[in-house]
């Protein structure tokens, strides 16, 4: 699988309106690359379990949820989970 990053198209900062949730956040994404959507999202729009997201280097799992509000100057970081051997 393609990095989200590549998915992207190499685009790594993105400006977000105050107010916006991790969740809203996401959905945008997925809105410009359907790839992107595919990745991060199963078919009941979940979360992969395989997908991590964190806010400020802390993952929303243990933040509450990705329904949180995101403030000005908040890091959103996603990748997902390496395996192999």
């Amino acid at each position: 699988m393609a990095e989200f990053r590549d998915m992207l198209g190499g685009k790594i900062n993105y400006e977000i309106p105050e107010g916006k949730t991790v969740q809203a956040f996401l959905h945008g994404l997925a809105q410009a690359d359907a790839a992107f959507g595919k990745a991060v999202f199963d078919p009941e729009d979940q979360i992969r379990p395989h997908v991590n997201i964190l806010k400020n280097g802390k993952h929303i799992g243990f933040l509450g949820s990705s329904e949180m509000m995101l403030a000005d100057g908040d890091v959103i970081t996603i990748f997902s989970y390496a395996a192999g051997g």
